[in-house]
């Protein structure tokens, strides 16, 4: 199978991108979508976390991210790293077209069937699993019924005696955490409202006359509507608003495997307002909503907000 230059340019961004994010779109083919499936107990034997690949021939509109990783990199505009995408991709169609298959190392091969239709098999050596790569598949003890009854009598009263002091420490500690009392510090958290700020009565501020010992001039009361003083108020342009239950795509800047490590990047961006998602053991953090993937992006044509966030791409929330 010929090997294409511009695909081998694609394909060194495509790897490290999977690794560090859930979605990869290559723009007018499709997107790359990571997943991880949790440890699992198969005939005795643990098998350890992995994360996969899939592919959603649907997700064609660019989010900018490849293009972004080239620009970077190489220290071109975006203009032209976006060019060498679109030619990337090109050649990407031609050599599928041409041979009915096309390979990205470590990533997986696209091939057509009988009907036409395109099928992505992920790679066994895939680069979205490094994070777990070298976990063993343990195998766990036999279960004691499974022990032969020669081999265990001499020691049947010390494993009974062991078995008891267990549950009684065990049901000690229990009642120990049920019985003492959790204090929750309420006053630190933040609350989301529903309802916006009530207005209070007037109240009344003096001002002061212009000059002193004129009888003719008086004293104007001026009433000024003012808000309680419990309310809180946000900077309109910057205050996420309360997320409607349609709005199912997130704008994310961030994928993060912690929540204290999305907590400290939007500790280091106070000026924002980010907030975050969990979602599939990942903390994203996410700059915008939106009921749709054009709505939901809308921020990315904001020059100011792309030059903070180039990378930023759109998470369907299952």
């Amino acid at each position: 199978m010929p090997k294409f230059a511009l695909v081998k340019t694609l394909t060194p961004h495509i790897q490290y991108l999977l690794v560090n994010n859930d979605c990869v779109v290559i723009p007018g083919w499709g997107a790359l979508v990571a997943s991880v499936s949790h440890s699992r107990m198969i005939d005795g034997r643990l098998t350890p976390p992995c994360r996969s690949i899939g592919f959603n021939r649907s997700l064609t509109h660019t989010d900018g991210m490849l293009a972004s990783s080239i620009a970077r990199r190489d220290g071109i505009s975006y203009q032209v790293a976006d060019s060498i995408v679109r030619e990337g991709v090109d050649e990407l169609r031609n050599i599928y077209d041409v041979n009915g298959e096309v390979s990205i190392d470590r990533v997986g091969t696209f091939t057509r069937d009988a009907n036409g239709s395109m099928i992505f098999s992920p790679a066994s050596d895939s680069i979205a699993n490094s994070p777990f790569f070298g976990l063993p598949v343990l195998a766990l003890a036999p279960d004691e019924s499974e022990i032969p009854e020669e081999r265990t009598p001499r020691f049947m009263p010390l494993r009974r005696a062991v078995r008891v002091a267990a549950s009684v420490a065990i049901l000690t500690l229990l009642g120990f955490v049920l019985s003492t009392p959790v204090l929750i510090d309420r006053q630190n958290h933040d609350f989301a409202s529903l309802t916006g700020p009530e207005i209070t009565s007037g109240r009344p501020v003096t001002i002061s006359a212009p000059e002193a010992g004129h009888p003719d001039i008086q004293t104007p009361t001026l009433y000024i509507q003012m808000p309680p003083a419990d309310a809180v108020t946000h900077d309109i342009d910057n205050a996420p608003a309360v997320r409607p239950a349609d709005h199912k795509y997130f704008l994310v800047v961030a994928s993060h495997a912690s929540r204290r490590q999305a907590e400290a990047y939007i500790a280091a961006r106070s000026t924002e307002r980010l907030e975050i998602l969990e979602r599939d053991g990942r903390f994203r953090v996410y700059a915008a909503t939106g009921a749709t993937i054009e709505e939901a992006q809308r921020l990315m044509s904001d020059q100011a907000f792309t030059s903070l966030h180039p990378d930023g791409w759109v998470y369907r929330a299952r």
